[in-house]
């Protein structure tokens, strides 16, 4: 990649452009590949977008659709992406940025298949399975459909109940959602909701909503050079020969994704589902190790 590579600039303000362009030129003695800045982002190996912006958040919605190495530009430390830089603007994270994004397009993902999920839209709304992951909610609650459906999750507890309309259930674990969008009750609503229904696992929830995240895209935790461990099998895994073998498997040793690509009968959507369940399920663990630093 001797050529140089080029940056791309959206939804970013002039005086940040400015920056930009006065931390390559300082750079460029330790960059390699160096990199310069680019009107057309046609032609741009990198694409860096202001999600703060206005417009920002659909800017970055639309190039995580597309074959693009897109990186975000904010102030929030806990915007969740594969490549980002926090404002304000420094030589330091720029170059490991761009470092970064120029070791991927030099060694590209080992699954081109599988994509990046990008977990926040704008306005903090988040799947249900990330909402789970981070425990959002403290106190027992209720999770409805349109057709008046319910979920009923104790976290305290590690409890759920729900009756056994499966069609719903599928299409509340695809949905994302404010954390204020559900309704909290107190222990006297809690007992008179649940009265007559069986509980279950907490966990069993976690994993059919790991595994509708992303629609086969991974889940940005999990970007990098990173191999991946097991503490151990998750109980729902144990219902799929497949699944249950690869878990046995990462309980011996870690793996990389090239490693996992080539484990028989896993399809890579399918190891993209298995490792985003693992992820909500809390018992996946990352050695970044081998990363750039």
């Amino acid at each position: 990649m001797s050529e140089g590579c080029r940056l791309y600039v959206g939804q970013i303000a002039d005086k940040d452009v400015a920056v930009l362009r006065s931390l390559l030129q300082l750079l460029e003695p330790e960059l390699e590949p160096g990199w310069t800045l680019t009107d057309d982002p046609a032609v741009a190996d990198l694409v860096l977008i202001d999600v703060d912006a206005e417009g920002g958040a659909e800017a970055w919605a639309d190039a995580g659709a597309r074959p693009v190495c897109a990186a975000a530009l904010t102030r929030r430390r806990d915007f969740h992406a594969r490549f980002r830089l926090v404002k304000p603007i420094r030589p330091g994270p720029l170059r490991r940025l761009l470092a970064s994004a120029a070791e991927r397009l030099e060694h590209p993902d080992p699954i081109g298949a599988i994509e990046w999920l990008v977990l926040d839209e704008g306005g903090g709304r988040l799947p249900l399975a990330e909402h789970l992951r981070r425990r959002t909610w403290s106190r027992p609650l209720r999770l409805a459909v349109d057709d008046g459906y319910g979920v009923i999750i104790d976290p305290g507890a590690g409890l759920w109940y729900a009756n056994d309309a499966e069609l719903q259930l599928a299409r509340l674990v695809q949905r994302s959602l404010l954390a204020d969008e559900v309704q909290l009750l107190d222990s006297q609503q809690l007992a008179e909701l649940v009265q007559g229904q069986p509980s279950r696992p907490l966990a069993a929830l976690k994993w059919r909503a790991g595994l509708a995240l992303g629609e086969g895209r991974l889940h940005p935790d999990l970007a990098g050079r990173v191999r991946f461990m097991l503490t151990h099998v998750p109980h729902p895994a144990l219902a799929d020969t497949a699944w249950s073998r690869l878990a046995r498997s990462l309980i011996e040793r870690p793996a990389t994704l090239d490693e996992l690509a080539g484990t028989d009968g896993i399809d890579v959507f399918d190891l993209a589902a298995f490792l985003n369940a693992c992820h909500v399920c809390g018992v996946l663990v990352l050695d970044r190790s081998a990363e750039v630093s």
